[in-house]
């Protein structure tokens, strides 16, 4: 099973298409990028999982981009999905061959930093998988570092309500924001809570979850 040319070449152009706008605008992902990222998202997903597909490599590297901006938008479920494929596809392409997998540890540790992002994660799926490229004593220590918490995150930014509604909730609230620069999370995080309410959800910002830090 082979990517359709089409298919591909969509997802070439939005591969473009959200690096033009991040060039032009001077930012980094954001919900602007949300439809774009959803739809190269929804093209590649067919694709992942399957051992026997060809373009096992060009799998890997749109997911790890995907994984890549969804961590830049905060968006733990869908990083932590990317991730996974990500490192899963990567190790698929080079098995059976006698070709090394470069960053074998950094895609691993980033889907296991992902996965355990909201909740304590085993990634035993990620451990078999890195098996075939990895050593032994560099999984276990890769894992235990990478599976930490620093800071904790608000849970209900994993449930499909919370997904649904957020990229149109950020854009209310950078339309919103009256501060800037230094000290400006605090009515980022304001806004944000209040606008989800309006939807009918209760969310907890990092400074809610994580008393004692200071953030500004």
């Amino acid at each position: 099973m082979k990517i359709q040319e089409n298919e591909n070449a969509r997802i070439l152009a939005l591969f473009h298409q959200i690096r033009e706008r991040q060039e032009r605008d001077n930012e980094h992902t954001n919900y602007k990028d949300a439809p774009a990222l959803h739809e190269m998202a929804d093209l590649i997903r067919p694709y992942i999982g399957k051992p026997e597909q060809e373009d096992l490599a060009d799998i890997a590297a749109v997911c790890l981009f995907l994984g890549n901006r969804y961590r830049e938008m905060m968006r733990g479920v869908y990083a932590a999905e990317f991730f996974t494929a990500a490192f899963c596809a990567a190790v698929a392409s080079v098995k059976g061959t006698d070709e090394e997998l470069e960053n074998a540890e950094e895609m691993f540790r980033d889907a296991v930093k992902a996965r355990n992002w909201y909740v304590d994660d085993a990634c035993e799926d990620l451990k078999q998988a890195a098996a075939g490229v990895m050593a032994p004593e560099t999984i276990e220590k890769a894992f235990a570092e990478s599976a930490k918490r620093t800071l904790k995150h608000d849970p209900v930014e994993m449930t499909p309500e919370y997904l649904a509604v957020i990229d149109e909730v950020e854009q209310k609230v950078e339309e919103n924001m009256t501060t800037h620069g230094r000290g400006s999370c605090h009515e980022r995080w304001a806004l944000k809570r209040e606008f989800l309410e309006e939807k009918g959800i209760e969310w907890r910002s990092q400074g809610a979850m994580n008393p004692g830090w200071r953030f500004d």
